[in-house]
C-alpha cells in the first residue's frame, strides 16, 4: 500500500518476520530511505542474502532496472520467493541461490562496478563480510541488520573490519505505536488500540538496529578505468 515497494502483489504469508507490515508498507521503516536511494541510484547489481519469501529482492526487482541475485537457504523461503517473483512478472530479473558464503559472496559482486549488497542471516554476517575472503567487498554499498543479541560484539567488530574501506552509520529501529496505523476513518477508530499496534508491530524481543556502508572514494576510484 505504500513504502518503497508501493504496488506489489504479495504471496499470502512471511517467511520468519512480521507479515501485516509489509502489505502496509511501513515494514522495517528506518531503511526505507537507504532503500530508495540505492534503486535510484548507479549500483550495477543488486544482491540480497538472507531474502526469505522475497520482500527485498522482489521489491527491488520491481521497482529498478538494475539486475537482482538473491540468496535463501530455506527451500520454504526460496519457494515464496518464486512465487512472490512470478507475481510480479519479474522471475526473469532474479536469479536465486540457496546458501551464501564468503567465498560465493565474491564469486557473485566481483565483476560488479559498484554492487549493493543487502544482508539478514541472523548473526551470521560475521562470518559472511570477510575481506580477506571477499575482497570485492571494499566497493560494494552494504546495508546489514545486526543481531548483536546472537553475536555479542558484532557491532565493533564490523566496524573496526570495516573502518577503513567505509563510511560508516548506524540505523537504529524506532518504536512502533498505535497511531503509525496508516488509514483513518471512522471504523478505524473504533478498533482498540492494542490491536491497531499488533497490526504495525514487527515483534521483536530486542531493540534492532543496521549497519549502512558505504565505500570511501579511494575504494570506488580503484575500479574506474
Amino acid at each position: 500500500q505504500a513504502g518503497p515497494f508501493v504496488g506489489m502483489r504479495y504471496v499470502s504469508e512471511s517467511y520468519g518476520s512480521a507479515y501485516l507490515p509489509k502489505l502496509i508498507g511501513i515494514y522495517e521503516r528506518e531503511i526505507n530511505g537507504v532503500i530508495e536511494e540505492v534503486m535510484a541510484s548507479d549500483h550495477d547489481l543488486l544482491v540480497d542474502v538472507g531474502a526469505a519469501e522475497g520482500y527485498f529482492a522482489v521489491g527491488m526487482a520491481l521497482h529498478s532496472e538494475t539486475p537482482v541475485i538473491a540468496f535463501e537457504m530455506s527451500k520454504q523461503g526460496r519457494d515464496l520467493l518464486t512465487d512472490l517473483a512470478e507475481r510480479n512478472g519479474v522471475s526473469d530479473r532474479i536469479i536465486l541461490h540457496g546458501l551464501c558464503d564468503s567465498q560465493s559472496l565474491e564469486q557473485t559482486i566481483q565483476g560488479a562496478r559498484q554492487p549493493f549488497v543487502l544482508v539478514d542471516i541472523e548473526g551470521a554476517e560475521a562470518m559472511l563480510l570477510d575481506l580477506k575472503q571477499a575482497p570485492s567487498l571494499r566497493r560494494a554499498s552494504i546495508l546489514v541488520e545486526i543481531h548483536e543479541f546472537a553475536r555479542p560484539g558484532i557491532t565493533a567488530d564490523l566496524m573496526k573490519r570495516f573502518d577503513d574501506s567505509h563510511a560508516i552509520e548506524i540505523i537504529w529501529e524506532t518504536d512502533r505505536v498505535a497511531e503509525d496505523f496508516p488509514y483513518q476513518n471512522f471504523w478505524t477508530r473504533l478498533l482498540p488500540k492494542r490491536l491497531l499496534r499488533r497490526v504495525v508491530e514487527e515483534n521483536r524481543t530486542f531493540k534492532q538496529s543496521w549497519m549502512w556502508l558505504t565505500p570511501r572514494q579511494h575504494e570506488v576510484l580503484q575500479n574506474v578505468a
